[in-house]
Formats: structure tokens, C-alpha cells, sequence
């Protein structure tokens, strides 16, 4: 069965708008690449002061001696200092502090931490709970 007259006068005449479309968006696409290719400039062809431009350093801490020292109670107390005196405190006194510190935990959240931990170790919750959930308790 063939089609009528009108139905082939139909596609024809949409198969050439679409040719036309897609040949104006080819053209744009070319357009646009020269443009785009006229404004950029390689890594390689920047000067030392303009490759300079493009990213920042940080210098937190680089020689800067009044970071390095805590004043407590009219003390000063060197950052070593500190950290030798927490490694020093046996580990539960350490992991309070640590999560009191840096976990912003009430002390109250700890102590529920540290006796979920307890169970876990110690109330033959060892068979029931992997190694994975006792560390994520604390």
C-alpha cells in the first residue's frame, strides 16, 4: 500500500526542515568552537607570574610560634607538652577526652558509649557483635 500524496508531501517537507536544523546546529557548534578555542590559552603558554594566579598556598602554622603554645591557668604549655601528656593517660582517660574534644559528646554520651563497648566485650556480646561494631562504638 502506498501513501496518498499528502502524507509523502508531509515527510518531505519535514525531512528537509530537519536537514536545515541540523546543518544550522553544525554551524553552530563549529562557531562556537573557534570562539572558544580563540579565548583559551594553553597551561604552557602562561608566564611564571600567571601560572602564579591561578591557585593560592595556605601557611597555617608555618613558623608561627604563638600557635604552638596553650596559655591554661597562666601557664604556657607547649603543643608537645600536650600531646605527651595525653599519650601518657591510659586509653579509656584518653578516649574520653578525645571524644569530649573532637566528637563534642556530653559526658554523659560517653559513659553510654563506654558501657555499650563494656557489653559488647565483655557480656558475651563478643559471638553476636563483630569487631566493626565494637570500634564504631567508640
Amino acid at each position: 500500500m502506498e501513501p496518498n500524496r499528502n502524507e509523502w508531501q508531509k515527510r518531505c517537507t519535514f525531512n528537509g526542515f530537519y536537514k536545515k536544523v541540523l546543518k544550522n546546529e553544525a554551524i553552530d557548534a563549529i562557531r562556537e568552537n573557534r570562539t572558544r578555542s580563540r579565548r583559551e590559552v594553553t597551561l604552557s603558554d602562561l608566564s611564571p607570574q600567571e601560572e602564579n594566579q591561578l591557585y593560592t598556598c595556605d601557611q597555617y602554622f608555618v613558623n608561627d610560634e604563638a600557635e604552638k603554645f596553650f596559655f591554661v591557668a597562666g601557664r604556657e604549655i607547649a603543643a608537645k607538652q600536650l600531646s605527651d601528656a595525653l599519650h601518657s593517660l591510659p586509653e579509656e582517660k584518653r578516649q574520653a577526652i578525645l571524644l569530649y574534644y573532637f566528637f563534642d559528646m556530653a559526658d554523659v554520651e560517653i559513659q553510654r558509649a563506654k558501657a555499650a563497648y563494656y557489653r559488647a566485650c565483655h557480656a558475651g556480646g563478643t559471638e553476636r557483635t563483630g569487631g566493626k561494631e565494637r570500634k564504631a562504638l567508640l
